[in-house]
C-alpha cells in the first residue's frame, strides 16, 4: 500500500508540477477532437436533436450504417487524435522530449500503433468480463450475496490485471515496445505487486470519491459547480496518463520516485 501511495502522490505531482505543459501538449488534441466530435453532429443531424430537441428520423434499413460508420469512424479519429497527446506526455516525461513550437509533433504510427494496442487491452478485458458476467447472473438467481462478492473480486482481480499489462502503451510510446508477458514479469522487481497496483488502485478511487463529493457540495451554485466538474474530469484524464507514465519509469526504468 505504501508504494502504491507513493506511486499516485508523484503522478499528481507530475501533473500539477508541469501546468505549463500540459497545456501546451493537449490544447491541440482537445480541440482538434471537439472539432471532430461538432462536425460529426452538425452532418449527422445529431445537433438540431441534442440543441433544440428536433427529432432526427433516420430509415430502418440506413440505421445500423448509420450508427457503425458515424460511431465508428468518431471513435477511431478521436482515439487517434488523444493518442496524439497521451504519447507525447509519455514522450515529454520519460525522453525529456518536445518540440520547440506549441503543437506537439504528430506521429500518425505512434498513435494509431497506441489505439491498437489499447485495443487489444479492451478485447482482453471483454473476453473475461463477458463469461464471468454471465456466471455471475446465473449464480446471482440462487444466491445473490455470493454473486455480489464475486462481481467485487473480479472487478479487482481484472483492474490489478490491467493495471500490469497496460504498461505496453507507454513502452510503445517510448519506442521500446514490450509484449504482454514483458510487462507483467518487470512487475516482479516490486515486493508483492498484487498488493502495490491493488494499492494504486484504491487511492485513485478514494481520491476520485473525495473530490467529487467536495465539487457535489456547491451543485447550489452551478456555474462554479459545472467549471470544477469539467477542470476534474482533465485533470483525471491527465492523472490517469500520469499513473502509467510514472509506473512505467518505476517498474521497466527502475527510476526512483522522487
Amino acid at each position: 500500500m505504501d508504494l502504491g501511495w507513493k506511486i499516485f502522490a508523484h503522478a499528481v505531482a507530475m501533473v500539477l508540477g508541469n501546468v505549463t505543459a500540459v497545456i501546451r501538449i493537449f490544447w491541440a488534441p482537445t480541440a482538434l477532437s471537439i472539432t471532430v466530435i461538432g462536425s460529426f453532429l452538425y452532418l449527422s443531424g445529431m445537433s438540431d436533436y441534442l440543441v433544440w430537441g428536433k427529432t432526427v428520423t433516420i430509415p430502418k434499413e440506413n440505421i445500423p450504417s448509420f450508427f457503425f460508420v458515424w460511431f465508428f469512424l468518431i471513435w477511431t479519429l478521436t482515439a487517434i487524435i488523444s493518442a496524439w497527446g497521451i504519447t507525447t506526455w509519455h514522450r515529454y516525461i520519460l525522453l525529456e522530449e518536445f518540440t520547440s513550437g506549441f503543437i506537439p509533433r504528430f506521429d500518425i504510427k505512434l498513435a494509431v500503433g497506441y489505439v491498437l494496442r489499447l485495443f487489444l487491452l479492451g478485447i482482453i478485458f471483454l473476453a473475461i468480463a463477458i463469461p464471468t458476467g454471465f456466471v455471475l447472473m446465473n449464480v446471482a438467481q440462487v444466491i445473490w450475496p455470493v454473486a455480489l462478492a464475486g462481481l467485487v473480486f473480479v472487478l479487482v482481480l481484472v483492474g490489478v490485471a490491467f493495471l500490469r499489462w497496460s504498461l505496453v502503451l507507454p513502452a510503445f510510446a517510448v519506442d521500446k515496445a514490450m509484449g504482454l508477458s514483458e510487462v507483467w514479469n518487470a512487475w516482479s522487481r516490486i515486493h508483492n505487486p498484487g498488493r502495490t497496483a491493488l494499492g494504486l488502485i484504491f487511492f485513485y478511487v478514494m481520491f476520485q470519491l473525495i473530490v467529487s463529493f467536495a465539487i457535489n457540495l456547491l451543485q447550489f451554485i452551478p456555474p462554479i459547480h459545472g467549471i470544477l466538474s469539467l477542470a476534474f474530469q482533465v485533470f483525471l484524464a491527465i492523472l490517469n496518463i500520469s499513473i502509467l507514465t510514472t509506473v512505467y519509469g518505476y517498474v521497466v526504468e527502475k527510476r526512483e520516485l522522487t
